[in-house]
C-alpha cells in the first residue's frame, strides 16, 4: 500500500494477521529512507514487486522493501509506469514513454519486458503504439487474464476517468497484433466511451474470466 498523501511511503501488509491496531502493523518497518511508490505489481511467486516512483521503474524485495538491482538485464527507461506481472511470471506489461506519472497520461505505449529468471529482463518491446487506433494518443492500465494469454488496456487521448475524454476498452495478446476492441462490455463505438482502468479477476469464475472497469 501507499501510505500518506505526498509521501507516498509503501508498505507491505500481511492480510493473515490482526491489522486493527492503529498503525496496523507492516511486513517490515516503514521508515522514510524505503523507496517510495505509486502504483505496485507483485511477482508470482510474491517475493518481488514492480513499482514506479513516479515515471521510474523500481524492483523491490518484499521481504524488506529494499530496491533490487537486477542480475541480468535492465527495467525499462524512464519514462514509464503502470507496470503489471504476468500471472505465469514470464512477462510485464507496462506504458512506456508517457508524458507524465500514472495519475494521468496523455501519450503512452503498451509494452512488454520479458522476466528471463530471477531477477533477470530481457529486452523490453513496445507491442502496441497509441496513435495507430484514431484519436488516440495513449495506453493505459495494463491488466493480464488469469492464464496470461491476453493483457486488456485502455485506449484513448487520456487516461484520468474524471477528466472524461472518451476512449475504448482493448485486449492484446502478448506478442502484440491487431487489438480486439471490448465492444459487447463497453457499447458505443470505437473511441466515443468514457471507460477507464481495465482490471482481470485473478480467478476463472464459472468458466469465465471477469474484467471489472471504470464508465461514466
Amino acid at each position: 500500500g501507499r501510505l500518506g498523501g505526498g509521501n507516498n511511503i509503501s508498505g507491505i501488509f500481511d492480510l493473515t494477521t490482526d491489522l486493527s491496531t492503529n498503525p496496523p502493523p507492516t511486513q517490515y518497518p516503514v521508515r522514510d529512507t524505503l523507496q517510495q511508490w505509486f502504483f505496485s505489481s507483485w511477482s508470482p511467486d510474491n517475493k518481488r514487486l514492480i513499482v514506479d516512483d513516479d515515471t521510474t521503474l523500481r524492483l523491490i524485495n518484499t521481504s524488506n522493501g529494499a530496491v533490487v538491482t537486477p542480475v541480468q538485464g535492465a527495467l525499462p527507461p524512464a519514462p514509464a509506469t503502470y507496470a503489471n506481472w504476468s500471472p505465469d511470471g514470464n512477462n510485464i506489461a507496462y506504458i512506456a514513454n508517457t508524458n507524465s506519472w500514472g495519475d494521468s497520461i496523455s501519450q503512452g505505449n503498451l509494452s512488454i519486458l520479458p522476466v528471463v529468471g530471477a531477477d533477470s529482463f530481457g529486452a523490453p518491446k513496445v507491442i502496441h503504439t497509441a496513435n495507430t487506433i484514431a484519436g488516440a494518443t495513449e495506453d493505459s492500465y495494463p491488466s493480464w487474464s488469469p492464464d496470461s494469454k491476453w493483457i486488456a488496456f485502455q485506449n484513448g487521448p487520456d487516461s484520468r476517468s474524471e477528466n472524461q475524454r472518451a476512449g475504448s476498452l482493448y485486449i492484446i495478446p502478448p506478442g502484440g497484433g491487431t487489438p480486439i476492441r471490448l465492444a459487447n462490455a463497453t457499447g458505443g463505438s470505437a473511441g466515443t466511451e468514457t471507460v477507464y482502468v481495465p482490471n482481470f479477476s485473478p480467478f476463472n469464475v464459472g468458466g469465465y474470466y471477469w474484467l471489472t472497469f471504470i464508465t461514466h
